[in-house]
């Protein structure tokens, strides 16, 4: 079982860090990297410490990035940033994005696809002891 401080998140050389699937990874510019050091290198800082924002873009980059896009699925896409820690990763549920982005849940569903399929973003399903599943997002360099 991972052992988590519940006071802070993990770093290797001020890079964010996750872990997935029993190996820890290391995200520089948006991309997992697996990290193939020791688990004791690992620096875990407090709550109160910035976190960097992997994701942030100038506008003409954003703009260039999304043009392919149609503009539910700009807005969508937008919404997933916005909830995503500095690794990309974010959780909201489809009620979620759909109450505040005023859109039908269908709507969201149908444009969380598109944007999967477009490499935009990565779907997963976690499945819990008692049966619920939830869906997590991750933002795919673009």
């Amino acid at each position: 079982m991972q052992k988590i401080d519940p006071k802070g998140k993990p770093f290797f050389q001020d890079l964010p860090m996750r872990r997935k699937d029993g190996k820890w990874f290391v995200i520089k510019n948006g991309e997992w990297l697996e990290y193939a050091g020791s688990e004791k290198d690992i620096v875990w800082k407090s709550g109160n410490d910035k976190i960097p924002f992997v994701f942030k873009i100038d506008k003409p980059t954003l703009y260039n990035a999304l043009h392919d896009l149609n503009p539910v699925e700009k807005v969508v896409y937008i919404a997933l940033r916005l909830h995503a820690d500095a690794t990309g990763y974010c959780y909201p549920s489809m009620r979620t994005l759909a109450d505040g982005l005023v859109l039908d849940l269908h709507t969201i569903q149908r444009n969380l696809k598109k944007l999967s399929k477009k490499g935009f973003i990565k779907i997963g399903i976690k499945k819990g002891a008692r049966g619920w599943k939830k869906h997590e997002y991750w933002i795919l360099k673009k």
